[in-house]
């Protein structure tokens, strides 16, 4: 993070950001005005620029738009309780725009070291009175000792959404993402399709990433102490 990126890994782009929900919309060729992909709301670019960071690979679209709405149109027959706006959209075959939405991915070696307390359970045996009769029975009790190491693990391709116009519980119900279909990023991916620019800066969505990876090495200390 501390590195200056080279010019090359820099572009320009036309973006303007949603008067309603905020979403970066990114403008492409002659385009002066568009829709909000996310809330329909009227979009018209403005004479500046922005300066960010330049993908470095883009995951193309695998569906053409026809078999996609399909799918659409077939979807809300699955469900029981399809709300009665998103059956009439899908019956009158409204054509849907693909969009590119950004993410941060990061890598990292971890080595943590821990201080905990490991829980081993044992079994005393005590007489006790039942209507007047004396049985016995086993009570679980639990000495615990002092426990410390150290974990490590390697961390590849953690992905961070890299704007906040889409709910995180949707866009993590997506994954795992292919990344094996990445592509170089080239602009023609782009061409016919809608692009959103990044509004969560790299420091940001570095921290979000620490506290992805925070919560599975958790889980390996857990398990280290048994």
């Amino acid at each position: 993070l501390r590195n200056a990126l080279p010019p090359g890994a820099m572009e320009e782009v036309r973006t303007t950001p949603c008067p309603s929900c905020g979403a970066l919309v990114e403008f492409r060729g002659a385009e002066h005005a568009t829709e909000c992909p996310f809330c329909a709301t009227p979009v018209v670019t403005t004479t500046g620029t922005n300066r960010q960071i330049k993908p470095q690979a883009v995951l193309p679209f695998v569906l053409d738009e026809r078999t996609a709405r399909q799918a659409m149109t077939n979807w809300p027959g699955s469900l029981w309780f399809a709300p009665n706006g998103l059956v009439e959209y899908a019956r009158k075959g409204r054509a849907l725009n693909g969009l590119y939405v950004p993410y941060w991915t990061f890598d990292a070696a971890t080595r943590s070291s821990y201080v905990g307390e490991r829980g081993d359970h044992y079994y005393e045996t005590r007489t006790v009175m039942v209507d007047g009769k004396q049985q016995t029975e086993q009570v679980q009790k639990t000495r615990w000792r002092a426990a410390r190491g150290w974990v490590s693990r390697v961390f590849d391709d953690v992905l961070v959404l890299a704007a906040q116009s889409l709910p995180r519980r949707y866009t993590d119900a997506l994954a795992p993402c292919d990344l094996g279909a990445l592509k170089p990023y080239r602009e023609d991916y782009l061409s016919g399709f809608t692009a959103e620019g990044y509004t969560i800066g790299l420091e940001e969505g570095w921290a979000r990433a620490q506290e992805q990876m925070a919560a599975i090495i958790d889980g390996d200390v857990r398990r280290d102490i048994g």
